[in-house]
């Protein structure tokens, strides 16, 4: 799996045919880690390629300062960052998708389906990006502009009527 010295030397100075060897010797392991995070073959792609053109822009910020190992952990981890932060954006995306309807309003109504318990429309959007989309509250944050503590507050609050509600 870990190329040479010479090869991991090469790819960083910007020899193509080094490039091409590390591209196809790390293609099936950087494959089977970026799949236990994204959906589809055509995400798998795109992630790859993506991990690939980091490298290539960061290859001088090494020097001749690596090893085969060192190359091999570093493509490890860039390919599982970049997989990771695929695959949020995308469930951010669906999130967004599933909230709004075409002219942009909110659509209350499909949640109102997947949550129906006696919760209030703000209590409920936080319940549907935490639960159904697996988003943090930063994450919730950025999308939607609502303090974490009201998220926390709005998600207790909520989850609190629910378990009352199955008693």
């Amino acid at each position: 799996m870990n190329v040479s010295k010479s090869t991991a030397i090469k790819f960083l100075q910007g020899d193509e045919t080094a490039f091409a060897e590390v591209y196809s010797r790390y293609r099936r392991l950087l494959y089977f880690l970026i799949s236990t995070y994204v959906d589809t073959k055509e995400d798998c792609e795109d992630v790859y390629q993506d991990v690939f053109l980091k490298m290539w822009n960061a290859r001088y910020t090494f020097g001749n300062q690596i090893d085969p190992a060192g190359l091999h952990s570093y493509l490890c981890t860039v390919a599982k960052t970049t997989a990771i932060d695929f695959a949020r954006a995308k469930s951010r995306r669906r999130a967004e998708e599933l909230i709004e309807d075409e002219q942009g309003e909110p659509r209350h109504t499909r949640l109102s389906e997947l949550l129906p318990y006696d919760i209030s429309d703000e209590e409920r959007e936080v319940v549907g990006y935490r639960v159904c989309f697996g988003l943090s509250y930063k994450e919730i944050n950025e999308m939607t502009g609502i303090p974490i503590v009201t998220l926390k507050k709005r998600y207790a609050r909520a989850l609190a009527k629910m378990k009352g509600a199955l008693k």
